[in-house]
Formats: structure tokens, C-alpha cells, sequence
């Protein structure tokens, strides 16, 4: 949320409104401007997408799956193509589980992206208009009705039937119902039954709603955020499978130069050991 005005939902109407500074004739014009400046416009911000090809070679940046295809492409000089079709087989089969995922990820993002209104019905200075969604700025008054796409995240002030569908957020299929009266501080998302969300579609009634958060400050846009941190920030458990791969690596090294010392102690020419090591 904005850090104009602390859990909106908990807050009465008028409360927010005050804290905001718009009252029921919305932000003037300067305000409006002045908070675009200070908020950024009301969009939701990703980072470029790589494209799928890069996605799949990635999947092959991995210490362990360099030791592997070296092995079979020693195995497929040495001994044919039947073990080295094994490994080979195996390798794509965790790249391609790796490169299905991450594909999922970028689908969802722009799933997310899809979501954002174009326009958004605002009153300012006591005057309705329409704007582009990306101008709307904490403080904003937004006139909602049915069929409309809620542009930002908004404190319900004011409301006649109003349904909305939250089912992108909460699951739920059928419509919630809007209250204005403010509810616990703590209450979770889906009980904010006074709150508006951004992407969200109004699917009954009309209502008069304060913004309280735009942007990447929404719900949205703080879920749009975790799951492109996800993207690029490994796991604990990538981390321990990295640490695990150059450990084996150095391992099959050591065990490659002893086994390789003691061959050539007993006499066996070069050629024979490097096939004994590619055996094992």
C-alpha cells in the first residue's frame, strides 16, 4: 500500500479521504500532477523477458551437466553411441522440466500485465473524467460501475450493489459483494470487503473508491514482483544442487587421476587408460 494512509481497510471512509487530502471533489489538478511526479505512472513494471531460446540454454549452465556431456561425448568417441544416447536423453529431459517452468513463469507475468485497465473514470476538482489508467495517482477519487477494470488498488467510499469479481486474487468464482464500513487491521485479503483491486472487474452495481496504491505498490503489483524476483533469484535448494555438482566434479577428477597414475604404473599406454576412465 501507499505509504500515504496505513491499512485503508481498517480506517472509516472519511479517515482516508483526510489522510489523503482529496475529499469528495477528488485531487485538484496541480495535486494530481504533483503525484505523479512523486508515485511514477500508474503501471505495472517487469523485466525484459528473455527469449525461449535463451530459456533452454540456460538449462545447460549447470558445473554437473558440463562433466555429462563431456562423459558422453568421451563414451560416443570410445564406445559408440548407446551410452552416450542414455546420457544424452537424460540431459534433455532436466532441461526441458527446467525450460517448462520457467515458460510457465513468463506466461503468468503476462497474464499479469493483461490485467491493467487502459482508462479509469476519475474525479477531480468535482469534475468526472476519463483518463488514461496510467495517470491515476494516490488520492484519486475513481468512479466505478459494472464492466468496468478497476485501474488501481482503492478504499471503497461509497457503494450502491456493488459486486466485484476478485476470483484473480482469492479463487473465488462468484462476485464479492462491497461494504464500505472499515474492518480489522489484520483482516486478510479476502475479508477486505471494503477495498478495491487493481484488475479486478466490477461485474454489479457503482461505487466511488479513494486509491490508496498504484502501480507496482498494488496487490498486483507486489505479486507480479514476487514471481519475477523468482525468476532470477535462486533457491536455496539450486544453490546446495551447484555446491553439490563441483563438489562430484572434483571428486570424479581426483578419482580419474588415481585411477589414470595407477593404470600407467602397471604399464597400460594412454589410450587404454583414458577408455578405462571413460568406462568408469
Amino acid at each position: 500500500m501507499t505509504d500515504l494512509v496505513q491499512k485503508p481497510w481498517s480506517q472509516t471512509p472519511g479517515e482516508v479521504l483526510d489522510a489523503l487530502g482529496g475529499g469528495n471533489d477528488g485531487l485538484t489538478v496541480a495535486t494530481a500532477s504533483r503525484r505523479l511526479e512523486e508515485h511514477g505512472p500508474n503501471v505495472l513494471k517487469t523485466r525484459d523477458q528473455a527469449p525461449w531460446y535463451v530459456l533452454f540454454g540456460n538449462q545447460f549452465a549447470n558445473p554437473l551437466v558440463y562433466m555429462l556431456v563431456g562423459a558422453a561425448l568421451l563414451k560416443a568417441y570410445f564406445k559408440g553411441p548407446t551410452d552416450a544416447a542414455v546420457i544424452g536423453a537424460v540431459l534433455l529431459f532436466m532441461a526441458l522440466v527446467g525450460f517448462v517452468q520457467e515458460m510457465k513463469a513468463q506466461r503468468a507475468m503476462a497474464a499479469l500485465f493483461r490485467l491493467s485497465a487502459p482508462r479509469a473514470k476519475v474525479r477531480r476538482a468535482g469534475k468526472t473524467i476519463l483518463i488514461e489508467a496510467s495517470g491515476v495517482v494516490p488520492g484519486d477519487l475513481l468512479v466505478i460501475e459494472a464492466g468496468d477494470r478497476v485501474a488501481a488498488d482503492a478504499r471503497l467510499v461509497d457503494g450502491a450493489s456493488l459486486r466485484v469479481n476478485e476470483s484473480t486474487f482469492t479463487g473465488e468464482s462468484m462476485p464479492v459483494e462491497k461494504d464500505p464500513r472499515p474492518v480489522s487491521g489484520d483482516a486478510p485479503l479476502h475479508d477486505r470487503k471494503n477495498m478495491l483491486f487493481m484488475g479486478t472487474t466490477v461485474s454489479h452495481g457503482r461505487g466511488l473508491a479513494v486509491v490508496t496504491a498504484t502501480g507496482m505498490g498494488t496487490e498486483i503489483g507486489q505479486i507480479a514482483e514476487a514471481i519475477s524476483s523468482a525468476k532470477k533469484d535462486r533457491t536455496p535448494l539450486q544453490h546446495s544442487i551447484d555446491r553439490l555438482g563441483h563438489a562430484l566434479i572434483w571428486v570424479v577428477l581426483g578419482a580419474c587421476i588415481m585411477l589414470a597414475a595407477a593404470a600407467l604404473l602397471q604399464g597400460m599406454g594412454w589410450v587404454d587408460v583414458l577408455m578405462l576412465g571413460v568406462a568408469a
